[in-house]
């Protein structure tokens, strides 16, 4: 829940937890690159993501806390390969 007017920002870690290395979006996006996805964005990641490694993605996506909103977080494979665990926040404005 969040206060009218107030402004909410995005700030998340991902983690790998599978074998794989996660290979962030390059200047040539090829099969296999990871990103995160936030409805209709896409967020890249900010560096390759090692087995047990950790990623922090700052401030990419912002609300105006003027109306209520869903946002669903997901990691996906290029080109539209959705994995992991789906994330589902409401945001409630009061």
């Amino acid at each position: 829940t969040v206060a009218r007017g107030e402004v909410v920002v995005f700030r998340v870690t991902v983690g790998n937890n599978g074998d794989a290395r996660w290979l962030a979006m390059g200047d040539d996006v090829a099969d296999g690159q990871v990103r995160l996805t936030c409805g209709e964005a896409s967020i890249e990641l900010p560096r390759d993501v090692p087995y047990m490694g950790t990623a922090r993605i700052d401030e990419f996506a912002t609300l105006n806390g003027e109306q209520d909103a869903d946002v669903c977080l997901q990691m996906q494979v290029w080109p539209e390969l959705p994995f992991g665990e789906k994330i589902n926040l409401h945001i409630r404005v009061q």
